[in-house]
This record gives structure tokens, sequence and C-alpha cells, in this order.
């Protein structure tokens, strides 16, 4: 890698630890040798293949270095390379000496190794393409969507990896309905437009859709119904472009019943989840109250929360909820003598809702 350039014409710049260091860090003679380098490169501002060579060495002794990844970005932005493939290009660069599909190949495999790293995820945003009009684009947001998808494959609650799709998805949103494109998330299921599309603007127009962002979501939620990551994603989903959307609420009613069915579905499956009750709920709370009280959520409640069987401690305090909004106080407060005895640990806050019913 950066071994096989010649550094004859750069001063190396070592490591000033001061006079006298009190706990010098003893590090291996290879990545003191290629931090010298760097430092040098840095010196100059040194913007070339070779010094990306050098970064990519020094990551890989060393991945959470962020003032390496920051510069290799810079390096990127100054010799106009970006994440794309070249077999996968649609405008050509003129460049065929430098191999970009390594350079991919490379950054997937590094994201791979270090799903947990901050610095690998900032660095995938600063590689977005400036122009949304840029054919590329779409393709480097495909390939964001890949890589999160085998990230949480490998690692279904990886904070990192959930972040950085909402990332991907807002901006595809915010980019192209920004430019009046047709393959934006809220327009995405209005199919019967009659154009052509390119392979990839067909891919991308699918993927990102409502309907395709619901299905990522319940490939995770299917393999694991805890998983409060994607019950977290699905939410997001409806809240940005789905039937929490105020742009689309008037025409969101069918959406809203299927969603809730489709939740009622995966209770039935584990209905002391919390995470499913905890979606269920917020979807009420953003949803027209007026058309869908939380109150008509009682018999589902009652279901798993009967006073001779209790399957559901969640079921229960939803129960509590709605008896409060309904002032019913006998209701809620035989809800809260049972909570009380179900979950003890929680004492000193249901005394705060007994001292709140009055």
């Amino acid at each position: 890698m950066a071994t096989t350039y010649d550094w004859s014409d750069l001063k190396a710049i070592p490591q000033n630890d001061g006079g006298k260091p009190l706990a010098p860090i003893s590090y291996n003679a290879e990545y003191v040798a290629a931090m010298n380098l760097l430092r040098g490169v840095m010196a100059v501002e040194e913007y070339s293949e070779r010094a990306l060579a050098l970064t990519a060495e020094v990551i890989e002794m060393n991945p959470a270095h962020y003032t390496v990844w920051e510069y290799r970005s810079r390096i990127l932005k100054s010799i106009g390379k970006d994440i794309v493939p070249k077999d996968k290009r649609l405008v050509p660069d003129g460049d065929e000496d430098f191999d970009i599909v390594d350079f991919a190949d490379w950054l997937n495999a590094t994201s791979l190794d270090n799903p947990k790293n901050y610095q690998v995820w900032n660095y995938r945003q600063l590689l977005e393409p400036v122009r949304s009009d840029n054919p590329e684009s779409k393709i480097f947001y495909l390939m964001e969507l890949e890589l999160v998808r085998d990230v949480i494959s490998d690692d279904t609650k990886n904070f990192h990896a959930w972040s950085h799709l909402k990332w991907v998805v807002n901006r595809v949103s915010e980019r192209y309905e920004e430019s009046g494109g047709s393959s934006t998330i809220s327009k995405a299921d209005s199919d019967d437009k009659a154009q052509e599309k390119t392979a990839e603007e067909s891919d991308f127009t699918e993927v990102f859709s409502l309907k395709g962002q619901l299905k990522f979501s319940d490939l995770f939620i299917e393999e694991d119904v805890y998983n409060n990551s994607a019950w977290s994603y699905r939410y997001f989903v409806h809240s940005q472009w789905g039937i929490l959307s105020k742009v689309e609420l008037a025409a969101s009613e069918e959406r809203f019943n299927e969603e809730i069915n489709y939740v009622k579905e995966r209770i039935a499956l584990a209905p002391q989840n919390e995470a499913v009750w905890t979606y269920l709920v917020g979807i009420y709370d953003k949803y027209d109250h007026d058309a869908h009280p939380l109150d008509e959520l009682e018999s589902l409640c009652i279901q798993y929360a009967a006073a001779d069987h209790i399957e559901s401690s969640h079921a229960l305090e939803l129960l509590l909820r709605i008896y409060e909004q309904r002032q019913d106080k006998a209701k809620a407060s035989a809800a809260l003598d049972t909570l009380e005895k179900l979950l003890p640990m929680r004492s000193g806050y249901w005394e705060y809702k007994r001292r709140s019913l009055g």
C-alpha cells in the first residue's frame, strides 16, 4: 500500500511528546513510521493517491483515529474520487489509473470490521455526492443501504447502522423532493406515472419507497419481534412518510388500519414485548385523535390484562392511561392495585400516579 510509493521527497515529522514524557505510549515501529509520514503529509497539505494509501494504512492499524479519517475525506474531495465503483458509474471520470473499486471494497471491509466505530460512519456521510442531479448519487445511497443491511444482519441492534440508515433515508427524501424528482419516498407509491426508467432508477424508487422501507424493518421484526431498533425505525418511517405524515394524513386511514392489524399480530406473538406496545401507543399519540382516540384500544388491552389473567403488564399500564384520560378513577385505581403487585419495584411511580388521580 503506502510502502509501494517513493517518499524520499517528503520530510517525516516524529511525534513530539516533550522532553521527558511521564508515560509514553509504546507504539510498534510500523505505526510510528506511518504516522511520522502522515504528519509530514498533513504539514504540507498533500492531497494525492499516495497520501490516500497512507491514510488507509494508518486506519487499518488504528481505526479510531478520527483525524486520519477527516484528512482522508479531504484527500478524496481534492482529487475528485468518490465511493461509486467504476463498473456502476453512469458518468465516466476519465481517470483509468486509479482503481475506485478497490477503494469501495476497502471501505466496506473496514466498515464491516469496525461496525461500532463512530468515525467510519461519519466518514461515509462525508462522501455523499454534492449534487443530487448527479446520476451517481442514487447509486451512492443504494450502496449505503446495502452496507447497512450487511451490518444489521450481523448485529441487529447496531445503533450506528440504524442511525446511518435514517440519515440515508432522510437525505434521499430531502434531496429528491427538493429537486422535484419523482423518486422521493413521499411520492414513490404513485406508480401510475408512466415513465421510462433505467434499472438503477427502478431499484432506487422501489427501495426508497414507504413500502420498501417498511419491508426492510419487517425483515428484522420477523427475525426477532423484540428488536426495539427495528420497531423504532418503523416508527421513524411512518413519522416521515407514512400514516403519521401530515401531507398524507387525509389519505392514510387504510394504512393506519393495516398497521394496527400488523401490530396486533405481533402482540399476539409476545404479549410482554415492551417494544411493540410502545410502538402502538406512539402511533396513536401521533395520529388523528378525533378519528382514533386511544381508548379504542381498551378491548385489546383487556384481552392481555384481564383481572384473572395478566399476560402483559404493558397492556395493563396502557389500560391505566386510558382510564386516566377517561377520568374513570375507580377503574384506574383497580389497575394501579394490580400494577403495584406485579411491579413492586416501581412503587414510587405508582404512588405518584395514585396521587395524580385526586
